[in-house]
């Protein structure tokens, strides 16, 4: 993930069938730390935002993604503690991003058929590589 210049990371991405992720926003907010999430859930979302997302499943693109600008997410973190927290802005949408992963949805899922035709070539080469 930090390799890559990554924010974060879910579990199945790298052939792990837990639901688990990391998030790390610290070089972006020097109040925040590398985060780690287990069996997290989405329990309020509001507001709206249009935002450029990359993925580490789809190196080297970025495609413009609505999502919810804040949430309260229920999760234990690495040391099973149970925590109920609102996020909002870079730290709400990486969460996102990284729930979508875990049920299986990339960024690419969540874009108009228009950018996916733009960037058809792009993502047929990393299909098959």
């Amino acid at each position: 993930m930090y390799e890559a210049e990554g924010i974060g990371l879910a579990a199945n991405q790298i052939g792990v069938n837990k639901n688990l992720f990391i998030v790390d926003i610290s070089h972006t907010d020097d109040n925040e730390f590398a985060r780690v999430f287990i069996n997290g859930k989405i329990l309020e979302s509001e507001g709206e935002s249009i935002y450029s997302e990359g993925c580490l499943s789809l190196p080297n693109l970025s495609f413009d993604v609505k999502r919810p600008e804040k949430i309260t997410f229920n999760y234990l973190n690495e040391n099973r503690e149970e925590n109920t927290e609102t996020f909002n802005g870079l730290l709400a949408r990486a969460i996102q991003h990284e729930v979508d992963h875990l049920n299986g949805i990339l960024i690419i899922d969540r874009v108009s058929n228009l950018s996916k035709i733009l960037f058809e070539n792009e993502i047929r080469k990393i299909k098959q590589s």
